[in-house]
């Protein structure tokens, strides 16, 4: 059956909402007039926590950003996967990378280290964002990563969540400051107190500085359906705040509570939250005699219902910027008892909305307590006027107004215009093979929209899908597609590369996507060296960084990394050679190649390993120049259908040790050395080996499992064998002591 060719158009279905303004296409020449822009963002937040209360704007933001077709990659200073903020960032499309883990040296050794910074400048240049987002917990702590931007000439805003009365920058540190708040497009501050007292410490007038609000996390309609409780009985205060007193002031508050009149009134208070001196507070409310009118409650994951149990908010905050608490228990119609610090006087109005203590101390909280006791028969009208009062002031649609702000930072930057393909573009064709991932290929193919080089051929092949694949490809203009019975990946490739006519050929999984730059770097050093292929390192969905690494160990560094080109390491024929032998660092959506070295075909029958022969195919039958980069220029996205990642080790062991490698083995042999012979032997030793130790743990029987360990251990080297000899033996004996028994 001949293939059939359909139109494409890469348009996500999911939109914020009206109030966001659609434009032209900036990446795809002759579409100015029929596609929505697409951006690209990159996020930097400096918050040392899994997650925190300053991080919901940017999060929020990014969510929304990536659903409406934006490419949104986060860079954050700690990244729990499991958090259910970081789940819903990745589930929305964007790419999200721990700063902390950019570095090869492991984990305690170093945070912020030049390593982090250096290998985030070459994110920068590999993902050439419209725009970057430096996100601060407060108004400093940022300041390296906007200073990063500031000296290699990217956009970027700053987001301030906090600002500290008493915190100037060190004079060694003033200038740079300096230069990154006036260099930035905007300055983003929750309240009007950080953005005055960050003009002050900096002695600047800052005329991009902007007031934003953050979202919230309760419903922001009037609280009809959640009443005042009964403020007959015991009063029950709630001080939600992340438990560090350096900045929350919670041991001022149990100081007040300690005085002997709080002691003899029905008064209680609930610390929510988490935080460094959780344990701290709770021995000092020991100490002070108190524990029967504290409780520790921790998080709490739905603020609203705090307050169907609590009758008002404290807060001693020693230092602030507009506290989501406040704003959220004014919401929910609760009155507040707060100190005068950063935005809280914006919209706590005192006597009328709560009650207001001058300043961060015991005396001052003491004294707006007890007003408020006096008045405690007010407090459900209190916290109506609250209710209706703040209503006032914050909006609904925080995030949709502050990406409304930020994409009139970008659509001012980058105006859109009329593209064409440079007439000294080589012609590249990019092949995507796929199966039944309908669900996944519009992002490789944005993708490849999205490259700053432009004059290419996409070609996907599509191997039998039974999915949507089909439909979701029904009306390209700028692709080919071909469909085919199901013959598996290395059949797909061939099909895609009969049809392509570039003078350089790049395969790029359809699960996979590529950072804009990766085509124009990978044949910038092509054509620089002229080389015969080139490949690029990767981060993916896991968090893994460096995944090249053994690149950077020492034996690596020394054996490869000997001829520096920027980024770049060129390789010598035989360099290249030992490499490919070595392991398979050039994995398919990696590479780009000279059309006039490639081999007529990928090795269709191989199950995993077709783009590995493909390489050996190059590197063993003719010397072959070659350069990679440990710049991350690509991502990996990890998922159950992957071929090798997350698959079931006993069963990739089979299919690469068993078979691939074997196969491999056999192809090359007479063309390899007998040390080369030997590094494949002790390779397929190996993997019977992990075979051997799986299918003892999974109840295998006795002569299966020393099958594989004869196998194994024949083709190991000599000292190998005996290391894994005496782990295997020792963790094999109780079994073999039952097998001889029996």
């Amino acid at each position: 059956m001949l293939p059939r060719q359909h139109n494409f158009i890469a348009l996500n279905k999911t939109f914020l909402s009206s109030n966001i303004p659609t434009v032209l296409n900036p990446f795809t020449a002759s579409q100015t007039d029929t596609t929505t822009l697409r951006f690209r963002f990159m996020i930097i937040s400096s918050c040392p926590e899994d997650w925190g209360g300053s991080e919901e704007l940017w999060g929020t933001s990014a969510q929304a950003l990536a659903r409406t077709g934006h490419r949104v990659f986060v860079f954050k200073t700690k990244v729990n996967p499991e958090h259910p903020r970081i789940i819903d960032l990745r589930q929305a499309g964007c790419i999200v990378t721990d700063l902390y883990h950019l570095s090869p040296l492991p984990d305690g050794w170093s945070t912020e280290t030049d390593w982090t910074l250096q290998t985030l400048d070459h994110n920068l240049r590999a993902i050439q964002p419209h725009l970057t987002i430096v996100a601060q917990g407060s108004n400093f702590d940022g300041m390296p990563y906007a200073d990063l931007c500031r000296r290699s000439n990217y956009p970027y805003v700053l987001i301030a969540q906090k600002a500290v009365d008493d915190l100037y920058p060190m004079d060694a540190d003033r200038s740079r400051f300096q230069q990154a708040y006036q260099t930035a497009k905007c300055a983003f501050f929750v309240s009007r107190h950080n953005l005055e007292l960050t003009r002050l410490q900096l002695a600047l007038p800052l005329p991009n500085g902007k007031v934003i609000v953050n979202p919230v996390n309760v419903p922001y309609d009037p609280p009809g359906d959640n009443p005042f409780p009964n403020t007959t009985g015991v009063l029950r205060l709630a001080c939600i705040a992340r438990l560090f007193v350096l900045e929350k002031g919670q041991d001022l508050l149990l100081q007040v509570l300690a005085k002997a009149k709080w002691r003899s009134r029905e008064l209680c208070v609930t610390f929510f939250g988490e935080g460094p001196n959780r344990i701290a507070l709770e021995e000092m409310a020991g100490f002070l005699g108190i524990t029967d009118r504290v409780h520790f409650a921790g998080h709490v994951s739905d603020p609203a219902a705090i307050w169907q149990t609590h009758h008002a908010l404290i807060l001693p905050s020693r230092s602030e910027g507009l506290p989501l608490a406040l704003v959220e228990a004014m919401l929910c119609g609760r009155p507040a008892i707060a100190a005068r610090a950063g935005g809280i006087d914006e919209v706590l109005v005192d006597n009328v909305t709560g009650f207001l203590a001058v300043s961060p101390s015991d005396m001052a909280l003491d004294e707006a307590l007890e007003r408020a006791w006096n008045r405690r028969n007010e407090w459900p009208a209190l916290g109506a006027e609250a209710s209706r009062y703040i209503r006032t002031i914050i909006p609904p649609n925080a995030t949709q107004q502050f990406i409304r702000q930020v994409l009139d930072v970008v659509h001012q930057l980058h105006p859109p215009v009329e593209s064409s393909a440079p007439s000294n573009q080589p012609l590249i064709s990019i092949i995507i093979p796929t199966y039944n991932r309908g669900h996944l290929i519009e992002r490789a193919i944005r993708s490849v929209r999205a490259q700053t080089y432009t004059n290419w051929q996409l070609i996907v092949v599509d191997d039998g899908s039974t999915d949507d694949t089909r439909q979701q490809l029904a009306s390209a203009t700028d692709i080919e597609y071909h469909y085919q019975d199901n013959q598996g990946q290395g059949s797909a490739r061939n099909a895609g590369l009969r049809h392509s006519r570039g003078e350089y050929i790049a395969s790029l999984d359809s699960d996979d996507e590529w950072y804009p730059n990766f085509l124009s770097e990978s044949v910038a050093m092509l054509q620089k060296h002229e080389l015969d292929f080139v490949f690029s390192n990767y981060t993916n969905s896991l968090g893994n960084d460096a995944c090249i690494y053994f690149l950077l160990q020492p034996n690596g560094r020394q054996r490869y990394c000997t001829q520096p080109d920027e980024n770049w390491w060129l390789l010598t024929p035989a360099q290249a050679r030992h490499l490919m032998i070595e392991s398979c660092p050039a994995i398919s959506s990696s590479m780009v190649m000279r059309r006039s070295t490639m081999p007529p075909a990928w090795n269709e029958t191989m199950i995993i390993a077709d783009d590995w022969c493909l390489l050996l195919d190059m590197v063993v039958n003719r010397p072959c120049r070659v350069a990679f980069t440990l710049t991350q220029n690509w991502y990996k996205h990890i998922h159950d259908s992957n071929i090798y990642d997350q698959r079931d080790a006993g069963q990739v062991a089979q299919e690469l040790g068993f078979h691939d490698e074997t196969l491999l083995l056999k192809r090359f042999q007479h063309l390899l050395s007998p040390a080369e012979r030997g590094i494949f032997r002790k390779r397929i030793g190996f993997h019977h080996l992990k075979y051997a130790s799986i299918s003892r743990r999974q109840g295998a029987s006795f002569s299966h499992v020393m099958k594989h360990l004869v196998i194994g251990l024949s083709l190991s080297p000599a000292p190998m064998s005996r290391r894994i000899l005496r782990k295997i033996v020792y963790r094999l004996r109780p079994f073999l002591k039952k097998q001889l028994a029996n």
